[in-house]
Parts: C-alpha cells; sequence; structure tokens
C-alpha cells in the first residue's frame, strides 16, 4: 500500500526526476525506468498505477516545447493500432508469463536495433500497414505490461525520422495512449486516492527532469541523437531479457 510520508516521496520524486530526465533526452524510456526502481518500494500494483500518471504529465511537459514539430498524419496509424492493442493487453495480463512476454520483446528490441545500428538506411517504407500492426503490438504490450514505448521507438527510428520529428511524435502517441491506460486504470480501480497525491506532490520534480533532459535534447547532432537512440533501445532489450531471466 502507497502511503505518502516524507522519506517515501523524497525517494518516488527522485526515481521521477530521473525518469523524467531519461524521457527529456531520448524521447522514451520513463516507464522503463521508472517501473523497476518504484515497484519494490511502493507495491507493483501500486507503481503500475503511478507510472501511468508520471509518464502522463512528463509527456505533456515535452509536448509543448516539441508541439511545432508534431505532424498527426504520422500519430494516427500507430494510435489507431494501439486503440485496439491496449484493452486486449488488460484483458490479457491475467493469463500471460509477464517474464516470457518480457523476454521475447528484450530478444526482439536487442537483435533489431543492433542489426539497425550497423544500417546506413532505413529499414520500413511509407505506409499505413507497418504503423497499424507495430501500434496494434505496441498496444497490447502496453497495456498488459506497460512497454509500449520501445516498439513505438523502433519503428520511430526505422523509418529515419528526423531528431526533432521523432521525439514529438513519441510524446504524442505516449500522451494519446497514456490518457487510454490512465482511464483504464481508473475503472478498474487501480488508481487510488494516495497514488493521485503522490503523483501530485512530485510533480514539480517531474517538470523540471523533462525539462533538463529536453536542454540536453537540444545539444545532440541528429547522426548522434539516432544512434543514443538505437543503443538505447539495444541496452532496453537486454535489461528485459535479464529480468525475465531473473526471479
Amino acid at each position: 500500500m502507497l502511503e505518502p510520508s516524507l522519506p517515501l516521496l523524497a525517494v518516488v520524486a527522485g526515481i521521477a526526476f530521473l525518469a523524467a530526465f531519461v524521457q527529456g533526452v531520448t524521447g522514451f524510456g520513463s516507464a522503463l525506468v521508472a517501473m523497476p526502481l518504484l515497484a519494490p518500494v511502493v507495491g507493483v500494483r501500486e507503481a503500475a498505477a503511478l507510472v501511468a500518471l508520471l509518464s502522463l504529465a512528463v509527456n505533456f511537459a515535452l509536448l509543448l516545447p516539441a508541439r511545432r514539430e508534431l505532424l498527426w498524419r504520422r500519430v494516427a496509424p500507430l494510435l489507431a493500432g494501439s486503440l485496439a492493442g491496449i484493452p486486449a493487453g488488460v484483458l490479457l495480463l491475467a493469463g500471460t508469463d509477464p517474464r516470457l512476454a518480457r523476454g521475447l520483446l528484450g530478444v526482439a528490441l536487442a537483435a533489431t536495433s543492433a542489426v539497425m545500428l550497423r544500417a546506413r538506411h532505413p529499414t520500413i517504407g511509407p505506409g499505413t500497414g507497418p504503423a497499424l500492426a507495430l501500434g496494434l503490438v505496441a498496444g497490447l504490450l502496453g497495456g498488459a505490461f506497460n512497454v509500449n514505448g520501445p516498439v513505438v521507438t523502433l519503428y520511430a527510428a526505422a523509418r529515419g525520422w528526423g531528431k526533432e520529428e521523432t521525439h514529438s511524435t513519441l510524446q504524442l502517441y505516449f500522451l494519446a495512449s497514456g490518457l487510454l491506460i490512465v482511464a483504464l486504470h481508473g475503472v478498474a480501480g487501480i488508481t487510488s486516492r494516495q497514488v493521485l497525491l503522490s503523483a501530485f506532490l512530485v510533480l514539480p520534480v517531474l517538470v523540471a527532469g523533462s525539462l533538463v533532459g529536453w536542454a540536453v535534447h537540444l545539444r545532440v547532432s541528429e547522426e548522434r541523437y539516432r544512434r543514443m537512440l538505437l543503443i538505447t533501445l539495444f541496452a532496453t532489450g537486454v535489461v528485459l531479457i535479464a529480468a525475465s531471466a531473473g526471479r
């Protein structure tokens, strides 16, 4: 049970700052950073609800400075697939082994990002088909295991989008899909008053982490950003594999 206290809020605030900073720099990763750190502290159920709320706030904060780069037509097919996948993922959660799913996702991410690090050109061409398919996969993983970010980020990297286009597109996608996840958490009774209070109290630290990460993001070149994105995806895959192998 999450009972807000000064020591606990200090720990949550530190984790929130780190998660927001990572997302500010790369455009994704706040949930992947926050979930394994928060779950041992507040419990898996409360951590999932808290991370969903904090990620929503991070996405909104980062969307404001990047709003001029928004390309709605790029986000629409990804969201269409995810809107179908998220409810199905929530329903599948009870009957699926999360370690197996995370392990398979980790293998796919590590292998694909490693190949893309050696490639010089995008590996996914234009068209709504791949976006719908990967959006569906991302929605399933997001609804079930809160790991929709890597799939969408991998799609953006494979399309060869520019740094600002990738960053803004990711924030818009995460904001829209995050609203649905938070709504489903509310309907299911997962989000408690304690979770809402904790999220509200650490909000200033969260915004600060987002802005510091955004400032670092602006200083990174296009080529370095793409490599950093793929290296982060590869590291995410390795972490997911390691987590699935543990107890």
